[in-house]
């Protein structure tokens, strides 16, 4: 565990700074099955969020992009740390997991294209420039909070057969759906001395999957239009969004392919996130810390029959074969010596072990 605290009782300095990373047309989109990407259906933006006072700091940045992966986000924590002279534990990336934007968690070590490695280049010197600038201008003001509720804007896919399996069912728009949703909704605002809510963060816990696997359209799903509704009407001046804990918690309105229904969703939201802001207070003290925990999964699935329908190779001797995502039937696999990734249909019980030829 790393902890970097300031304990001084002075005015927090808080920063701002957003900036544009839409991808071009072309790139591989996250989410579903990959597919190349025709058109811009929005465009996709990053935003950080920088908080100090005397004797500590921490800065947070949230991008409009499904994930990130450690060969990505490890050196980009590290450079924008040594650009605003934090330390790297003291940085946080969070995706919006929009299911609609680039193929990020191929960047720096299983790039598909070259556009999408120009691109990736690109999209890290944006992302350590808009640290930067929210580092850099970062004045005194104060942080506020509010917490409401959005109890009919989502829903948990996963619904029981009456044979007793279980399986995911994306629409629910009469809510119907009986598994565990948590539709708290959580607000943190920059609020200046003149009044000002500069800026306003959203923690939700819902997939940004109103659009579906069909969607060819750059976006950032629903959370661009909640940003759209907040910051048109002079709700605040930059809004942000992180997806809290959301499993399989989509909107109910989800994976289909019409933009006015993903509008729609997030101008839903964004209303009930101005209802709140009357609510918004000031958080207690001036006090800053950082702190960083690991938090480890083991994996511990395995195949125990299978049929790959996508392969005539065998894995070359002194490579390492490293499961990826294995979910809805099919399994990604990543080739440590050829740094190539395959994907193999399979049928698996994942009860007894039995050795599979394997994609390399």
């Amino acid at each position: 565990m790393n902890n970097y605290t300031g304990t001084s009782s002075s005015a927090l300095r808080l920063g701002v700074a957003h900036i544009d990373i839409t991808p071009p047309v072309g790139v591989t989109l996250w989410g579903y099955n990959p597919r190349i990407s025709t058109s811009i259906e929005h465009r996709l933006r990053a935003e950080a969020l920088a908080c100090e006072s005397a004797g500590g700091g921490w800065l947070l940045l949230s991008a409009d992009i499904g994930a990130f992966a450690a060969p990505f986000a490890n050196p980009l924590r590290a450079e924008i740390a040594a650009s605003i002279g934090l330390p790297a534990t003291a940085v946080m990336l969070a995706a919006t997991h929009t299911h609609s934007g680039p193929h990020v968690t191929d960047a720096g070590w299983c790039e598909r294209s070259p556009l999408e490695t120009e691109y990736f280049q690109e999209l890290r010197r944006k992302l350590i420039a808009v640290a930067t600038a929210a580092w850099q201008q970062r004045a005194p003001g104060e942080l506020v909070y509010a917490q409401t509720s959005a109890p009919d804007l989502a829903s948990n896919r996963r619904i029981q057969r009456e044979d007793g399996s279980w399986t995911n069912e994306f629409n629910d728009p009469e809510g119907r759906h009986t598994g565990y949703y948590d539709p708290a909704v959580e607000l943190v605002g920059i609020r200046r001395h003149d009044g000002r809510l500069e800026a306003l963060l959203v923690n939700f816990g819902c997939h940004p999957v109103s659009f579906g696997g069909r969607n060819l359209g750059i976006s950032g799903d629903y959370v661009s239009y909640l940003k759209d509704a907040l910051e048109t009407d002079g709700a605040t001046g930059t809004a942000i969004f992180t997806v809290s804990g959301h499993a399989n918690v989509d909107p109910r309105h989800g994976v289909q392919d019409d933009p006015e229904v993903v509008r729609k969703t997030g101008e839903h939201l964004a209303s009930i996130v101005k209802t709140a802001l009357p609510g918004l207070q000031p958080v207690a003290g001036n006090a800053v810390a950082a702190i960083r925990e690991p938090w480890n999964f083991v994996a511990n699935w395995s195949i125990s029959a299978g049929e790959w329908r996508s392969t005539s190779r065998m894995l070359q001797p002194d490579h390492t074969l490293i499961p990826l995502f294995p979910r809805y039937g099919r399994a990604n696999w990543s080739c440590s010596g050829c740094r190539a990734r395959r994907s193999a249909s399979i049928v698996a019980s994942f009860s007894k072990k039995v050795p599979l030829p394997i994609p390399c």
